[in-house]
């Protein structure tokens, strides 16, 4: 899945250079209707662009998810901050959720699909269960026991509830 690796590889540099994400984080409308511009103009023309269409996409897309993801950063960052509790809470608890989250995807789905009709009420179901039974997860067992800490987050939490 080459596709994420520049996706991987704008995060790590973002990480690694606090300046320059700083600067990464601002809206560019410019930007936002240049890369709609280019995932629609590669998309209708795949045909002639031939082999080098599914590199035009994945650059296309790139473009536009770099985009989209500074003009979220700039809008976390603004409303946002780590101070709030809350915030503080959910964001100890994402590398766990992120960890966790197929499995009880697979989980919840099996258990409550046949009883859904409507594919959307179901999607819907399945993502708040998820939601609820990761953050529950990682604050039940893995905030209080170092091992599940250390082994799902790679460092250990504050302990308590």
């Amino acid at each position: 899945t080459l596709q994420y690796a520049p996706m991987f590889a704008l995060g790590m540099l973002l990480y690694r250079r606090p300046v320059l994400l700083t600067n990464f984080q601002r809206i560019d409308p410019m930007a936002l209707i240049l890369g709609v511009a280019a995932v629609v103009l590669v998309s209708s023309n795949r045909v002639i662009l031939g082999p080098l269409a599914e590199i035009a996409a994945v650059g296309a897309k790139f473009f536009l998810i770099t985009a989209c993801v500074s003009a979220l950063f700039f809008i976390f960052a603004r409303f946002f901050h780590r101070s709030n509790s809350l915030i503080r809470k959910f964001t100890d608890s994402m590398y766990s959720i992120y960890l966790l989250h197929y499995f009880v995807i697979y989980c919840v789905v099996a258990l409550i699909a046949p009883q859904f009709d409507n594919p959307y009420w179901l999607y819907i179901t399945v993502t708040g269960l998820t939601l609820f039974i990761t953050y529950g997860l990682h604050r039940q067992l893995i905030n209080r026991f170092t091992i599940l800490s250390y082994a799902l987050n790679g460092r250990a939490l504050r302990q308590g509830p």
